[in-house]
C-alpha cells in the first residue's frame, strides 16, 4: 500500500529510506502514526510511505521488506520518525546518516506489493464471501453486496445485528466457495484449509 499527501510529482527521482520498526507485531498501527505525523510536520510538503504488504490473513500482516519506505523532498526530515511510538526510525549508517535507496527499488517493491494485494483480493464480486483484513471490523466475515470503484459493501451478518461495512476491495480477503451453511462472522476454514 502507497500512502502519499502533498504534490508527491517532485518526489521523481528522489531517493527512499527504509524505517525500522521495533517490531513487526504492530507494523498496521506504526503505519497509521507514521502517517499522522507526516500531516503534522511536514504539512504541504510531498510525502510517500511504502507499507509493502507480501501477505494479509489470519495469521496477520507479513511485509515483503522488514521495513516501510518513505521519502519526502530531504530525507533528514524523516529523523523525527524516531520520536513515534513503535518507530525506531530511519535506517542510518555508521555515521547517523539516512542510507538512501533508489528509487527504482522503490517502485520495485511498491509492484510487488500491489500485485500481492490483487491475489488476495482476486475474484472479489458482489456476492463473494471474504474477510474484513482491517479497521474496526477486522477479522469479521461477511458477504459483499455492492462494489464500485475499488469500493465494496459488506454485509456481515453476526446473531443479533447487521453491520454494512464499507471498505476498499484491497482490504478483503476472497475466502472463496464457502457454503452458505458454513457462511458465519467469524468463520474459520474446516480441515486447516
Amino acid at each position: 500500500m502507497l500512502i502519499q499527501q502533498g504534490p508527491v510529482r517532485k518526489l521523481s527521482g528522489l531517493p527512499w529510506t527504509a524505517i525500522e520498526l521495533v517490531s513487526e507485531a504492530r507494523v498496521e498501527e506504526a503505519t497509521l502514526h507514521i502517517s499522522r505525523w507526516a500531516r503534522r510536520h511536514l504539512h504541504d510538503k510531498p510525502f510517500q510511505l511504502l507499507f509493502p504488504v507480501k501477505s494479509r490473513d489470519l495469521d496477520g500482516v507479513q511485509l515483503l521488506t522488514p521495513y516501510l519506505m518513505a521519502r519526502t523532498t530531504r530525507l533528514e526530515d524523516l529523523m523525527g520518525l524516531s520520536k513515534i511510538y513503535g518507530v525506531l526510525g530511519p535506517v542510518v549508517d555508521v555515521s547517523g546518516r539516512i542510507i538512501p535507496i533508489e528509487e527504482k527499488f522503490g517502485w520495485l517493491i511498491t509492484t510487488e506489493a500491489q500485485l500481492a494485494a490483487e491475489k488476495w483480493s482476486g475474484g472479489i464480486r458482489e456476492g463473494s464471501f471474504v474477510r474484513i483484513l482491517f479497521g474496526n471490523e477486522h477479522m469479521l466475515c461477511g458477504e459483499v453486496k455492492k462494489i464500485s470503484h475499488q469500493t465494496a459493501w459488506v454485509l456481515i451478518r453476526m446473531r443479533l445485528r447487521r453491520v454494512m461495512v464499507k471498505i476498499p476491495v484491497r482490504a478483503l480477503l476472497n475466502l472463496g466457495d464457502v457454503p452458505e451453511d458454513q457462511r458465519e462472522y467469524f468463520y474459520l476454514p474446516r480441515n486447516g484449509q
